[in-house]
């Protein structure tokens, strides 16, 4: 335990800082990590990440700022706790949304689509992850402007992108062609037709 209480350990927790901040603005790239597959990947590659952190945790002990922000944290996981219940198989028909009375072979649920539902619990365990961990990582002051300088540069260059892609009316990475309008938001054919 005591090896993990100085430099390792402050070389652990930077590496698993530095990783999980690249992993999230990695993830920006594919089509803004708003779709499934984005922030499924994400939670994936996130997973031992966190894994780690907590063992990290563990062995060295929180500091100060970690220690105070413990308490809302486990807030956090009543939270998910009520959002996987929702996606499950219920014997109390009461609760079920009413669209499963259409589906009287298939058990109710709480929530009326389920697979979005469990997308979502991902999707917000993914946000607790990368929190606790950026939150341990920042906890080392240049850590933390580290991770503040890599932010701004990676957001002026998306946006540098986005409006290079705008005068050019085409991406020049996927070839489409952009309108005229510099948005972050993706139209498809359903809202647009």
């Amino acid at each position: 335990m005591r090896q993990w209480s100085g430099k390792r350990g402050a070389a652990l927790q930077g590496a698993l800082g530095w990783t999980c901040l690249l992993l999230v603005l990695l993830s920006a790239l594919a089509l803004g990590g708003n779709r499934p597959v984005a922030w499924t990947l994400l939670a994936m590659a996130l997973l031992p990440l966190f894994a780690a952190q907590i063992a990290l945790d563990l062995a060295r002990g929180l500091p100060d700022p970690a220690r105070r922000a413990w308490g809302p944290a486990l807030l956090f996981l009543p939270v998910l706790a009520w959002a996987i219940f929702q996606t499950l198989p219920m014997g109390v028909s009461a609760w079920a949304h009413p669209a499963w009375a259409l589906v009287p072979e298939a058990p109710g649920r709480i929530s009326a689509t389920p697979i979005r539902g469990q997308h979502h619990v991902v999707r917000l365990a993914t946000y607790g992850m990368v929190f606790w961990t950026l939150l341990r990582a920042a906890c080392d002051p240049a850590r933390a402007w580290g991770f503040l300088r890599l932010i701004a540069l990676w957001s002026a260059a998306l946006a540098l992108y986005g409006l290079v892609a705008a005068a050019l009316g085409v991406n020049p990475i996927l070839g489409d062609s952009t309108g005229p309008v510099v948005s972050a938001k993706i139209i498809t054919d359903r809202q647009t037709g």
